[in-house]
């Protein structure tokens, strides 16, 4: 049995992430302008990696107006398996 736990995770300013834009909010009164994904699909500079280079634009963008950047971590567990963290 997999046992998942909400984990949430503020990204380091300087620090790149590859946003998904699957899922995602964001106060659109504070940095609503600045989310734009790119145009993508054949002939287009980007290609299908529009959500991520928007991630990486983004970021940059709040790292420069001291605004926080947060992630989701899906699968807390995957990566830091109970018996490693001692938990039963």
């Amino acid at each position: 049995m997999k046992r998942y736990v909400d984990a949430v995770m503020t990204i380091p300013k300087g620090t790149l992430f590859p946003m998904c834009g699957m899922n995602l909010a964001f106060d659109r009164d504070l940095i609503g302008p600045a989310m734009y994904f790119g145009l993508m699909g054949d002939g287009q500079p980007i290609g299908r990696y529009d959500d991520m280079w928007a991630g990486w634009c983004i970021k940059v963008i709040c790292d420069h107006l001291s605004l926080g950047v947060k992630t989701w971590i899906e699968a807390w567990d995957e990566l830091n398996p109970p018996a490693a963290n001692g938990i039963a």
